[in-house]
Order: C-alpha cells, then structure tokens, then sequence
C-alpha cells in the first residue's frame, strides 16, 4: 500500500511541527488533511493564513460535514454516513433490515471525489495561477451515492423501499 512513500509524523500542536510542514509546503502544489473543521485554524494554520502564505496551493480538506450548516464540524466516518444520508435505508432484502454496504463505499467515492476535484484545480491552476481550498464531505458523498433513488422520490414522493439486488 505504501510502495515508494515517505511516511513522517508531525506535532502540528507544536512550534516545530507547524514550521515543518509550511517548509514542506513552500515546493508543495496540494495539501490534503481530514481534520474535524477547526483544528488546522486552532493551530493557526486555517485557509485564511496558508493562502496568502503559499497562492498556488490547492488545499482539500476531507470532513465529515464540512464546517457549517446543523452538522457543521461534527466528525463523522463512512458507516455513520451511509446511515444518516440513507443509503442503509434501500440496501439489503426488502424484508429485511437496512443494512451497511459491505465495504467502505462512501469513503472510497469521497477520495474519488477529492482526486476529480484535486484535478480540476490544479487544471485551473494553469489558466489561473491561483490555487483553492475544496471542502470534500463524506455526508455529500454519501448522497451522490443515492442515484436513482433520491431523484426518483423527489419527482414522485414516494420513499424508496429495500429490494435486495433487484434495480429500482
């Protein structure tokens, strides 16, 4: 899994650890973290502090809420938003209980996402000059997941049902 990687631990709580990462950042063209909205700001190493500092960066943050809005700065984790965003509530047989889909699926479309997004700014990074803070959430993955069901109970109201393996 780590073939050919540089793995380091930093103390971002410490003077140490934030000068070392913002020299790491200097040459850097992205920096992904998954910290609970928050803590890179606590540390005083929010946008509002790296964009000035490094205007090339792309900065994408991974959370599971984002940082506003009624779920705004909860943690949150796959099996938690497959529950809260529905996807549980159509899978498994239509007698039985929801059920979690048996791999990570939310987690997997949230890097998916993050790398599509990634990609797109650092494209636009060469028209532009400028980098972006891109603000992935697995709570808005998950409900990208929920194709065809959530459109089609938008157009109809109809709540969709479990129905095993069949396609609604």
């Amino acid at each position: 899994v780590n073939r050919n990687k540089l793995g380091l631990s930093l103390d971002l709580s410490s003077e140490e650890g934030r000068r070392f990462l913002l020299a790491l950042l200097d040459d850097a063209d992205v920096l992904v973290e998954n910290f609970k909205p928050g803590t890179l700001e606590k540390w005083g190493l929010g946008a509002d502090v790296l964009q000035p500092r490094f205007p090339k960066l792309i900065h994408c943050r991974i959370s599971g809420f984002g940082a506003d809005g009624p779920l705004g700065g909860l943690p949150g984790y796959d099996a938690c938003a497959q529950a809260m965003c529905g996807l549980m509530s159509v899978n498994g047989e239509a007698n039985g209980a929801a059920t979690r889909v048996g791999l990570p699926v939310v987690d997997m479309v949230t890097g998916l996402n993050a790398a599509l997004a990634i990609l797109m700014a650092l494209n636009e990074r060469q028209r532009s000059g400028l980098g972006q803070f891109l603000d992935i959430t697995l709570f808005d993955c998950a409900i990208s997941l929920l194709h065809p069901h959530a459109a089609n109970f938008f157009l109809s109201g109809q709540v969709p049902q479990r129905s095993g393996n069949a396609h609604p």
